[in-house]
């Protein structure tokens, strides 16, 4: 590794002018004469180990850091901060916890947000004649949460051959019922279809593997789900 050659304290060695000039090209860049700067061993309450300030007023470009093939990993100027994520990918501007505005999706992992599950995916017409809820076909998800704010919402067409009877929908997480997520509606006419709709938002969700069902009953007379008109999104809302 490089280093810098020191002087003889109170000796008569002269400093020569290669002496100074590996001082300036290390910090000039000259290639080749690279040399370790480390001011490590600073202990001052007051002042901090390394300054540096350009008084440009229009870009004030105080420092930048490259990686060995050229790229950027840390860059301060005028316009704020940017730095690589994980060394590999382009330095962006860092966002705190105060800034609005874009999050490029390299700022992100997958999933870091929010996490999204969809199904639309069951028999086509299941029936049912239960006047208590059951599980409806397809309609059955998982998901593993970190813990926290989870949002659920069905939607499916359904009718009913007795005139007069009701069709219910609800919501379950983990067998316990959705607060206030029942849906229903009253048969005019044999067989009227009808969509339904229902959501529910649930706080203070555990981190766990959850199950969400949406669950349906007949009042009397069948109950049938048309084709497979029906489908359900469960997310995980991290933010």
């Amino acid at each position: 590794m490089p280093t810098f050659t020191k002087a003889t304290s109170g000796g008569t060695d002269l400093i020569e002018a290669e002496d100074l000039n590996q001082i300036i090209d290390a910090l000039i860049g000259t290639s080749g004469k690279g040399v370790p700067l480390s001011p490590t061993a600073v202990s001052d309450a007051i002042a901090y180990a390394l300054s540096v300030k350009n008084t440009d007023a229009t870009n004030s470009r105080a420092a930048i850091f490259y990686a060995a093939d050229g790229s950027v990993l840390f860059q301060a100027d005028g316009n704020g901060v940017k730095a690589s994520p994980d060394g590999s990918q382009s330095a962006a501007a860092v966002v705190t916890r105060g800034d609005s505005g874009t999050v490029t999706t390299e700022m992100l992992e997958a999933n870091a947000v929010t996490q999204i599950e969809f199904d639309d995916v069951g028999n086509s017409g299941p029936t049912t004649t239960s006047t208590t809820f059951v599980d409806l076909d397809g309609m059955t998800m998982g998901i593993t949460t970190t813990g926290g704010v989870l949002l659920a919402m069905f939607t499916g067409t359904f009718s009913n051959d007795t005139v007069g009877e009701r069709v219910d929908v609800r919501l379950v997480l983990d067998g316990v019922p959705a607060a206030n997520s029942i849906r229903r509606f009253n048969v005019p006419a044999a067989n009227y279809r009808q969509t339904l709709m229902t959501q529910h938002l649930w706080t203070g969700v555990s981190s766990a593997a959850h199950t969400v069902k949406a669950q349906w009953l007949a009042s009397g007379g069948t109950g049938t789900a048309d084709g497979l008109l029906r489908s359900m999104l469960i997310a995980e809302v991290r933010r």
